[in-house]
């Protein structure tokens, strides 16, 4: 039942409405309802009809026929914000979700407490939020200082107004009476530092700035008067600044410690019961003077910058990065970096540039946080400068190897810079797959720079229903795309951004530069790259630029190759060769002669380019709809190629047209039941372990896998490993949420492959021809009638189609093919393009042919019209290309649209064939050519929704790593949310996700695994330390004492002589294993706190509510490469000579075995890393093998 709340104030917000009504409610044992917030009025919803009668009888009006709310004799009038409220019965039913909702709620509750019987809820509690709550005078900003040993808060900006902090679930929130907000998340919390004289203050230490809004206390007052047609008042959103204006603008990205002096009454009480919480972060009660700067925040870097364009301007740009690095990201003062110089410059004339470079990049890593926990002498300039010297030391060992190009030929050394909201931040270098522009400048790479625009928590900008984020789009983010910024004397530019880049909101700059004698800028680096000026619209000419911006990691010279264009298959106005061309096999054996030769598999597709043995000679045949622009360039660049066929995964979007279109529930049930249960058998003995670490490529490189299986014909078992069965889990809970929060189930009989046009004419309209590599090295064809075939992302029920699975002649050119799908040419219209919009210019297309797969309904394919692209009518210049990239930015609702369609699916009768969800459909085919056309979605077509989710939506419970140990949230209450995601229901859904989600329980699952493993010690390498005794025993006769101070090398220097232990100097490594492995966990961070060495070995980062974000997905991949390419080299390093087998192999192996358990330096380090231990283990047991 629902009740009807009149007179509600329109300052109040929803999540303060509800905190009322908890407490009004909880008086009358009623615990269970949902609270909506509209304009001038609220509507509360109740499970039973009994619970809203009691609540009405005690403080329900009656309304008359005037609308006047009349009290009846026993009624209990509420007051909310000092004004009266009304309550009534509504005349409108509730909407069923929302008391579905409420069902789960109870269930949950219900589910939790006999589960935890010592557990209780008060809802109607209202002093936990009074002690979480604190009148405040002031507001500072400033950092830490020292004066001789004692701290001190020095300020740069304050502000004398009073204010509101209100400690959330997950960030402290201070409202200030001038209607401007500062949000801090605890995840950047480094301390909270307490002082009670001479007056209460809370200071906070961050890792990153903070949010900030402003709500203009008039704006709702205007928004009033001014009303819409409909007579309803347009309600503002508070407003996303980059600052708070005036000094603070000038040092909010580095000045990164907030200081609020609070009002004394209740203050130590509150505090004492505020450091209770579990989630707020660590409290330090310490008497802190307050002092004024010595000089302005601007001041002391406007004398830093001075400083990089005279007194030391002759230092490489590669030193100059790194310094402005330590400043501009907040690890040092300006003052203390300046001081740092002179130590910096004898460093570079005694060891050379990328000694100093690396030493450098150490130093940041060792940097405490000033603050109460640190000493002043921890922070000294003479500290830091013997920890500079410390690190030039170890560095210098490296100098040969160092002095050698860091670059290959694929790959370049890039600096990086990140814009968010508050400030530009600068990283790397890091190492990036090479483009055509990078090809194009071999010398001057460092001029490039990858600019990414993000939030201050590492995450794109995006849509806010609480706040306008127009502010920092078309103000902050703008200002850098047309005016560049400034690096160590170097006026960095806009350049551009290929596709991919896009969407992750990144680009190139780059710095003014002479190359052949020639000055390049931005604008003649674009013009050099081939003729733009016949394309009139920003997007697409954005989009044809960027494709020189693309990661090509294999580039193949075509002199000799004679290319020649040849027509388009066309028919009905539909291109069936949209993409594909053709290649001879004398050109693609030119292909294959310069590909690395870690591709044993010779590809016959390459991403866009067909072999065809009708080709004579060296020929490459192109089609006009692969010609995108007029280029001077005759390189061959290759994106990517058919090397072996990919897994195909159901997903979400998939299962549900799948399920629409009469496919049995049975099949997905037992599909991932099967996945499942192949995970609860992981942990269960050391083959499962070491074969799902395997066929996951999960610690491979490292052999981890190999280890396990080694150590289990010892007698030695991985569960008793504290270490081990870390990585082991880590990589099951990663499996496993994908399952449960992604249901990407694997289908065993299905597979993911590029697709192509038939150019010999067999297939008939309908037919395909697909043709595989299998693991035995022979080829298979798969056939069939009633072939299934999709591609993603699949949102309209029409993306799914029949297909006929067919074979070919024994002599035709198609059985030359491999890893690959064949369309015909034939019929009224191409089949890909009726598979989500699709071509053959390398998009990927899942087959399947289980035949459980049945579908018994079949749906029309999309049509949509297609969108021409829009027009300025003149040509295109850069400012018109940023201001496109905004508008992408701002305005891209492709993620908005996809979580809308799957609500909605779940939602209405017939699924995807709804008409909303076919009208969503059409929105995300129009926001997936956004980036093309320029043409954003009409937000106005969005169908109305409900705010109930189903519950395979909700987030999962929280999980953390500490000390290699996985640990769940054990209160449901922790996972609550402040912002507007806490106000979203969830319902238990009644279609095959729910019930895929729900048939996964991670807790038991996960217990389950645990229990298999037996660590009594919490110690890593209890087991190791045993093999290390059988490996003494084995090897008593080999001498390997003489190489153990080498060993020493390979696992802390830097970079190790590889034939050192040959008393020779050969190469050096590139880093030390685990100063690499420390730089990975804090490079490849979302929110500036370093990862766990789990995550990195096991190359996931664990998605702490559920599965992986894309970001996530897209970092874990990029810090599994970098990973890897470092344990090889550590590896290589150990056993080999050069390119060659050492001879003393296996006495270096020992030699790092042994030194693997003696203590180490462990500056700047806060955990103790293990696997180096494990590494050098496996290759010590594998070289006694032979």
């Amino acid at each position: 039942m629902e009740a009807f709340i009149r007179n509600v104030p329109e300052q109040a917000n929803e999540t303060l409405l509800k905190r009322f009504f908890q407490s009004v409610l909880a008086k009358l044992s009623i615990q269970c309802f949902s609270c909506q917030r509209f304009r001038r009025y609220a509507t509360l919803v109740f499970l039973s009809k009994e619970d809203c009668l009691r609540f009405l009888s005690h403080h329900g009006q009656t309304v008359t026929s005037t609308g006047r709310s009349i009290n009846g004799p026993r009624t209990v009038q509420l007051i909310f914000l000092n004004v009266p409220i009304y309550c009534s019965a509504s005349n409108k039913q509730p909407d069923p979700y929302h008391l579905r909702c409420l069902e789960l709620q109870v269930k949950q509750v219900q589910r939790h407490i006999s589960a935890n019987p010592t557990y209780t809820r008060d809802i109607g509690d209202t002093s936990q939020e009074d002690s979480r709550s604190f009148d405040c005078e002031s507001v500072l900003c400033g950092v830490w200082s020292y004066e001789n040993t004692d701290l001190v808060f020095t300020t740069h900006v304050k502000w004398n107004v009073a204010a509101t902090a209100k400690f959330t679930a997950r960030k402290m929130i201070l409202e200030m009476s001038s209607g401007k907000q500062i949000a801090i998340a605890y995840n950047t919390v480094q301390n909270i530092a307490v002082t009670n004289e001479p007056s209460a203050s809370m200071t906070f230490t961050l890792s990153a700035a903070p949010y900030f809004t402003e709500k203009n206390p008039l704006a709702d007052l205007f928004a009033t008067l001014s009303m819409n047609r409909s007579g309803k008042a347009q309600k503002t959103l508070p407003v996303r600044l980059s600052s708070l204006g005036g000094e603070h603008e000038k040092l909010v990205s580095n000045c990164l410690v907030y200081r609020i002096t609070c009002l004394p009454s209740g203050f130590n009480q509150r505090m004492t019961s505020l450091r209770k919480s579990r989630e707020i972060p660590s409290v330090v009660y310490c008497q802190t003077r307050v002092r004024r700067p010595l000089e302005p925040w601007h001041t002391e870097w406007g004398r830093l910058r001075r400083a990089f364009s005279t007194l030391y301007q002759s230092l490489p740009f590669a030193i100059l990065f790194q310094m402005q690095k330590l400043a501009q990201n907040g690890f040092l003062p300006p003052s203390r970096v300046l001081e740092l110089f002179p130590t910096v410059s004898l460093m570079v004339g005694r060891s050379g540039v990328q000694v100093s470079v690396v030493a450098i990049q150490k130093l940041w890593q060792q940097i405490p946080y000033a603050g109460p926990e640190t000493e002043a002498s921890e922070v000294s300039l003479l500290a830091l400068a013997t920890l500079l010297i410390e690190n030039e030391k170890w560095s210098k060992k490296e100098e040969t190897l160092l002095a050698e190009k860091r670059e290959s030929e694929n790959v370049a050394i890039i600096h990086r810079a990140t814009v968010t909201p508050a400030g530009i931040y600068l990283y790397g270098p890091k190492p990036e797959t090479k483009n055509r522009v990078l090809r194009k400048y071999p010398d001057h790479h460092d001029y490039f720079l990858r600019v990414q625009f993000s939030d201050e928590d590492g995450q794109p900008v995006r849509y806010d229903p609480q706040a306008s984020t127009d502010n920092i789009f078309y103000s902050r983010f703008k200002r850098v795309l047309d005016n560049g910024f400034e690096i160590a004397g170097r006026n960095y530019a806009f350049l551009g951004f290929s596709h991919s880049s896009l969407r992750t909101q990144t680009c190139w700059f780059v710095a003014p530069f002479i190359h052949k004698e020639e000055l390049q800028w931005d604008r003649r680096i674009i013009a050099e790259l081939g003729d733009f000026s016949a394309i009139r619209s920003p997007a697409k000419c954005a989009a044809r630029i960027g494709q020189a911006f693309s990661e090509t990691p294999n580039v193949i010279p075509i002199e000799g190759i004679t290319v020649r264009i040849a027509p388009d298959v066309e028919r009905n106005d539909r291109v069936f060769s949209d993409g594909v061309g053709v290649i001879s096999t004398g050109a693609m054996h030119r292909i294959w002669d310069r590909l690395p030769s870690k591709y044993l598999v010779k590809p016959s597709l390459f991403q866009i380019r067909q072999s065809d043995t009708h080709l004579m000679g060296t020929e490459l045949v192109l089609r006009p709809s692969m010609i995108k622009f007029p280029s001077e360039d005759k390189d061959l660049e290759l994106c990517g190629a058919a090397y072996r066929p990919l897994p195909m995964y159901l997903n979400r979007q998939l299962i549900k047209i799948m399920e629409d279109l009469g496919v049995e529930e049975k099949f997905f049930l037992d599909l991932q039941a099967t996945a499942v249960e192949r995970l609860r058998l992981s942990a269960a003995n050391a083959f499962n372990a070491a074969k799902f670490l395997k066929s996951h490529s999960a610690s491979d490189v490292a052999l981890l896998p190999r280890l396990i299986r080694k150590l289990s014909t010892l007698g030695l078992a991985f569960q008793e490993d504290h270490f081990l069965s870390s990585v082991v889990e880590m990589a099951v809970l990663v499996e496993l949420r994908e399952l449960k929060y992604r249901s990407r189930i694997l289908v065993e009989q299905g597979v993911t492959l590029y697709g192509i046009m038939d150019e010999t004419g067999f297939l008939e309209e309908g037919e395909i021809f697909c043709i595989m590599d299998t693991p035995r090295g022979t080829q298979k064809v798969i056939t069939g009638e009633r072939l299934i075939i999709t591609r993603a992302p699949a949102l309209h029920p029409g993306d799914i189609r029949r297909v006929r699975g067919v074979t070919v002649p024994d002599d035709s050119p198609l059985m030359s093919l491999s890893n690959c799908i064949v369309f015909s040419s034939k019929g009224a219209r191409d089949l890909p393009s009726q598979l989500s919009g699709g071509d053959l210019d390398g998009d990927l297309y899942n087959l399947i042919w289980d035949p459980y797969v049945i579908l018994k309904s079949v749906h029309e394919p999309a049509d949509y019209p297609r969108q021409t692209a829009i027009d300025i009518g003149r040509s295109v210049t850069r400012n018109d290309m940023t201001d496109f990239l905004i508008l992408f930015m701002a305005t891209d609702q492709l993620g908005r649209i996809a979580t809308l369609h799957q609500v909605l699916a779940d939602q209405c009768d017939d699924g995807t064939r709804n008409p909303d969800c076919i009208q969503l459909a059409e929105l995300h085919s129009t926001a997936v050519d956004f980036s093309k056309t320029g043409i954003p979605i009409d937000l106005s077509k969005i169908p109305k929704y409900n705010r109930c989710r189903p519950d395979f939506m909700a987030p999962g419970p929280h999980v953390t790593i500490k000390k290699k140990s996985i640990l769940f949230a054990k209160n449901p209450s922790q996972e609550a949310s402040d912002d507007s995601s806490s106000l979203i229901g969830h319902y238990e859904s009644d279609k095959i996700l729910g019930k895929l989600y729900r048939a996964i329980d991670e807790h038991d699952i996960f217990k389950a695994i645990r229990d298999c493993a037996k660590v009594e010690s919490a110690e890593d390498s209890s087991i190791m330390k045993q093999a290390w005794k059988y490996v003494e025993r084995r090897c008593t006769a080999i001498q390997w004492e003489h190489l153990k101070s080498r060993a020493l090398d390979i696992r802390d220097m830097s970079v190790v002589p590889a034939s050192l232990l040959l008393q020779k100097i050969i190469e050096l490594m590139h880093l030390r294993y685990e100063y690499c492995l420390q730089t990975i966990m804090h490079e490849y961070s979302e929110d500036l706190r370093p990862l766990s060495e789990i995550e990195v070995i096991v190359g996931n980062i664990l998605g702490k509510t559920g599965a992986q974000s894309r970001q996530q997905r897209e970092l874990s991949t990029s810090m599994k490469d970098c990973y890897e390419r470092d344990v090889l080299f550590t590896i290589n390093s150990i056993i080999k000579d050069g390119s060659e087998h050492s001879e003393e192999a296996l006495e270096r192996s020992i030699a790092c075995f042994a030194v693997s358990f003696e203590s180490r330096r462990e500056a700047g380090r806060k955990e103790k890393l293990s696997s180096f231990t494990y590494v050098a283990g496996a290759v010590c047991l594998r070289e006694m093998e032979g």
